[in-house]
């Protein structure tokens, strides 16, 4: 692993080469010493809590070997040879400084003089840690079998094969007869949420019908290219590909935020309205640090976008930093693996993958690039956050200041409070003896909050501005092989491998020989190249689902063994092929595919063709959706007039810096879209949740797509849907002069097409026979989102509180939850957003 861990893990010390060598050139009586007085000792005193024969480390620190007291613990490296003074180890047997080994009695007087003079003779120690050997189950012969899978050959072009030829041959085949094209409000309602997330507006829909009546091919071409150019088409793309990248604004363990986390959001947000090419699009987020940049803006924008790699759950209460630092790599393996190529390597850190032809040395071979890398993601050290690192300061300031991280707090303000913890704690001096417990207490308390004042000091500018930061990764200052671990374990380390890719995948296979470079942009380029079998098949693969609501490969992010096999590997090949042939560009891919006849279909339910294809395997007709979360909530905004469609600058945890996230619910009643809450992990937004968000903690290939009377609930007694609804009514009364123009608007509004005679017919018996509920028996809000943060304002012009805080919100929201009660039309206009009818799309 890297062998400077000041790089990785701030506050330790930087160490030499030469003191991390196995043995230096002791004499015989140096190590005579140590046999006679420090072995016998370690293991009376140590070896309980710090070796691997017992398998603990506490604070993260080995004893049992030279090699691991200089790499140390959560403190830092243990001995400092020659320099007792400089010591963790010297301080730890004399109780100083909060640190007490061994925990119950001080070591004897002598034993502790024996230390001393160890450590001033550099350490003499002929202890190397045993290095097993692993040998593979699976042998050259199981690799070469594996190329024969599907998956891990190219892609067989077809040039006179189309999307709707390939599709309409098997359908031949089967003797079935597709549906037919769906009614213009329909196929509108769909390319919109499907392209922006977003219903189409009573104008949108006249002006496409108007056109349908003309020529209904050229009227959908030019609304699939008018909705592709919107920015609105990234906010919901983007979100597509959040999913795969497991985005998230906090650590997920000892829920900590991470305040530029959004900086990698708005950048999938832009590379997808830019049409960024899908291969440098990875190539960005695996290594835009090491990509050439022209200028200071793109390479800011590369610099943002490995942020992919740094996002990740991260346990920062870790106290062993070489845990820590395996778990976020097999974290980030597992995500970019599954993500770009389809393929559960993280499968491999603990034994031989058991299905596909990746063996462990693989894994650990794509490990040494990432150790020889820094993942910089921030945190302050402070109570039991132990794993902390720096950011990566940004070419270019905000225009607008981000974050409040020190609120009023002023740059002198916080050096003289800096200033007065450094003098305090100097003046502690050094407590020893075995009743200092206390005082070691009230230190460990004072450096805490010395470490939360240079925190908030590192992040602002001379002027007390904040600086501009982004998570992300950089190249290690030391270049470096892993070791294969035994069942994964720190503490049965075998023989190194060399780092490199996937032998499964031939040629694009390589070993780093370079100890200037990591071989992460080699791993980028191989990834992304179209000799790659996978990563084109992958993406194409997705977007199709998106698309067509059920993807080629029902294992999405599963393209192994283990995976299913594509229902239909001619069409998923020559998607896959006519993405590469125009440079990877996702608008075109996704627009070919809504040009075609199969996207086109209505619903249109057949009992011949269900008899013999009931899943729709064969695309004889459309696959209605539930509306995801994001979409749900973006059109009740949209129904009632509010939402903002100008970018959300940050998040609500961006603009409270770092610490404790608060609740991702606070911000529901903001008016920005979905796309802009804030996303903390553990801490889920009430109505994200309960409409399948997909859980941040993991990369997630597709959502859940669930009915159940939970949602129907929400829906009927939100105290969120209901004001959008008295909004909503608010709005058809401005706009419209009679209760039946009001009536008319509002279906068209929520379903996109005309209301029917029958639901018309039932609207004007319902508004006849309307009775208000008395005040006794008007439903008391539970809803929790009622404490969250409310209108526009605030930061960026999208946050705030309101200006009655928090208690004054609540008693607003629930005097407007009386009023719509009493209203009518409000209760019509969230019976639409209530019905399954406005949540499906067909």
């Amino acid at each position: 692993m890297p062998r400077n861990h000041s790089l990785l893990f701030p506050g330790l010390l930087a160490l030499t080469a030469g003191h991390l060598s196995a043995q230096e050139n002791f004499s015989t009586e140096q190590i005579h010493f140590f046999e006679n007085h420090i072995r016998p000792a370690l293991v009376k005193y140590c070896y309980e809590c710090h070796s691997q024969e017992e398998r603990s480390s506490r604070g993260g620190l080995f004893v049992d070997t030279r090699e691991a007291l200089l790499q140390g613990g959560d403190g830092g490296p243990a001995v400092v040879p020659g320099n007792p003074v400089d010591s963790l180890l010297w301080d730890a047997v004399n109780w100083q400084h909060g640190y007490e080994m061994p925990p119950d009695d001080p070591m004897p007087e002598e034993v502790i003089a024996h230390f001393k003079t160890w450590i001033e003779m550099g350490l003499p120690d002929p202890r190397v840690r045993e290095v097993a050997d692993f040998n593979s189950t699976i042998t050259a012969k199981d690799i070469e079998k594996g190329k024969e899978h599907w998956a891990f050959q190219l892609p067989v072009r077809q040039s006179d094969a189309s999307i709707d030829s390939i599709i309409s041959a098997g359908l031949q085949e089967a003797e079935l007869s597709p549906a037919p094209r769906a009614d213009p409000f329909t196929l509108l309602r769909r390319i919109n949420f499907d392209l922006l997330g977003l219903p189409p507006t009573l104008s949108e829909i006249r002006a496409f019908h108007s056109n349908w009546q003309r020529n209904p091919d050229k009227a959908i071409e030019e609304k699939v290219d008018e909705l592709l150019a919107r920015p609105q088409f990234g906010e919901r793309w983007g979100r597509h590909w959040l999913d795969v990248a497991r985005y998230a604004e906090s650590s997920g363990s000892r829920n900590v935020n991470y305040p530029n986390a959004w900086r990698y959001r708005d950048y999938v947000i832009d590379a997808f309205n830019k049409d960024k090419p899908y291969d440098r699009f990875l190539e960005e987020q695996m290594a835009g640090d090491l990509l050439p940049a022209p200028t200071d803006a793109e390479w800011q924008e590369n610099l943002i976008a490995t942020g992919f790699l740094a996002i990740g759950l991260k346990h920062h209460d870790q106290k062993n930093p070489r845990q820590f630092q395996s778990d976020m790599i097999d974290e980030q393996i597992d995500t970019f693996t599954q993500g770009f190529l389809g393929l559960t390597v993280g499968c491999a850190r603990c034994h031989d993958h058991k299905y596909d032809p990746i063996p462990t040395q693989d894994y650990y071979g794509i490990a040494g690039i990432l150790q020889s890398t820094r993942t910089l993601f921030g945190t302050n050290r402070v109570a039991q956050i132990h794993r902390t690192s720096p950011l990566i300061a940004l070419p270019i300031a905000d225009k607008v200041p981000v974050s409040s991280e020190g609120g009023t707090r002023t740059v002198e303000h916080l050096k003289s409070s800096i200033a007065k913890a450094e003098a305090e704690l100097a003046a502690m001096g050094r407590v020893g003896g075995m009743n200092d417990r206390d005082a070691g207490k009230d230190r460990r308390h004072l450096r805490n909050n010395l470490n939360r004042l240079k925190g908030q000091l590192n992040v602002l500018n001379e002027d007390g501005t904040p600086k501009s930061y982004a998570m992300g990764v950089q190249e290690g200052t030391e270049m470096v092989n892993a070791n294969i671990l035994l069942g994964g374990e720190l503490e049965r380390p075998a023989q190194q491998v060399p780092r490199g890719f996937l032998q499964v995948l031939g040629d694009l296979n390589f070993q780093v020989e370079s100890e200037k470079n990591s071989g992460r942009l080699q791993l980028a380029r191989a990834m992304s190249t179209p000799r790659n079998p996978l990563t084109h098949r992958v993406m194409a693969n997705r977007i199709w689902m998106h698309l067509m609501g059920r993807p080629i490969v029902a294992t999405p992010s599963n393209f192994g063994l283990s995976g299913m096999k594509p229902e239909n590997q001619q069409l998923l090949d020559q998607l896959a092929v006519r993405f590469v042939d125009h440079n990877w560009s996702m608008k075109q891919l996704i627009r070919e595919i809504m040009l075609s006849n199969a996207y086109q279909r209505d619903s249109t339910y057949s009992e011949h063709n269900y008899g013999i294809d009931p899943d729709n395997k064969l695309l004889w007709r459309a696959n209605p959706r539930p509306l995801a979360a994001e979409e749900l909530r973006d059109a009740t905004l949209v129904l009632s007039g509010e939402i903002d469609l100008e970018r959300s600058l940050a998040s609500a945890i961006g603009e409270s810096g770092a610490g404790r996230p608060r609740s991702s619910s606070e911000d529901l009643y903001n008016t920005y879209r979905s796309v802009y809450l804030t996303v903390a992990r553990d801490e889920p937004n009430e109505m994200m949740k309960t409409f399948d968000f997909p859980d941040p903690n993991v990369t997630n290939a597709s959502r859940a797509q669930s009915i159940v009377p939970m949602q129907a609930l929400y829906m009927m007694n939100s105290e969120f849907i209901t004001q959008r609804g008295q909004a909503m009514a608010e709005l058809l009364k401005k706009n419209f002069r009679t209760d039946n123009d009001r009536v008319a608007n509002a279906f068209l509004l929520a379903y996109g097409r005309p209301a029917t005679d029958k639901e018309l017919q039932a609207s004007h018996a319902f508004f006849r026979e309307f009775e208000p509920p008395s005040r006794s028996s008007e439903p008391v809000s539970n809803d929790r989102t009622a404490q969250g943060r409310g209108g526009k304002g605030g930061k960026g012009g999208k946050g705030g509180k309101g200006k009655g805080g928090r208690e004054a919100q609540s008693d607003s929201r629930a005097g407007s939850y009386a009023v719509a009660a009493h209203d009518p039309l409000a209760v019509f206009c969230q019976t639409l957003m209530s019905s399954a009818r406005f949540r499906i799309l067909n």
